[in-house]
């Protein structure tokens, strides 16, 4: 026997309608009492259920058990901070973590510059030392442009300086 299409559709309405008020009538916000006791054995113990007659330092707590969902208007009541007090210190935390990561890369590039310019500066100090080990005469050009050259004297603390800046430049 076939229904007419008029009572199926309603009848899955009704059945719409009684699972949606079930559902609701499940997250309606209740309260529940959580019961605390030290037992025999001197064990705290906690439970939705009344504590046994031996138990000692019993305590009643009731707890609220509706969602913790924020509609906005807690901070209104004193309850605390709303969502959009959560969202603008959640942009601050934010904004300060991208900016100490920028100061950390801009430290880590400034670092990396600086051992460059070390590696450099160790290298060239090498190199001239190197060359006046060698015996290279070292000169220097005077205002009218000609070269004039360096004595023992001078080459002696040219070598000296270019040994303290090796100690100084090539540290590893």
């Amino acid at each position: 026997m076939k229904l007419p299409l008029a009572y199926n559709r309603a009848h899955s309405l009704v059945g719409m309608i009684a699972l949606l008020a079930g559902l609701l009538l499940t997250a309606l916000p209740s309260a529940a009492e959580i019961y605390r006791w030290v037992d025999k054995d001197g064990k705290v113990q906690y439970s939705d259920k009344p504590p046994p007659e031996d138990a000692t330092k019993s305590g009643t707590r009731k707890i609220d058990t509706k969602p913790a969902v924020d509609t906005g208007k807690s901070a209104e009541a004193g309850k605390g901070p709303t969502t959009q007090d959560l969202e603008a210190d959640f942009k601050k935390r934010r904004l300060a973590a991208r900016e100490k990561e920028e100061a950390e890369d801009k430290k880590a590039k400034e670092a990396e510059k600086d051992a460059e310019t070390r590696k450099e500066r160790c290298t060239r100090a090498r190199n001239k030392l190197r060359s006046m080990q060698e015996g290279v005469r070292v000169f220097d050009y005077d205002a009218k442009g000609e070269r004039v050259y360096a004595t023992e004297d001078e080459t002696k603390a040219m070598m000296e300086r270019e040994q303290k800046n090796i100690a100084e430049f090539c540290k590893e």
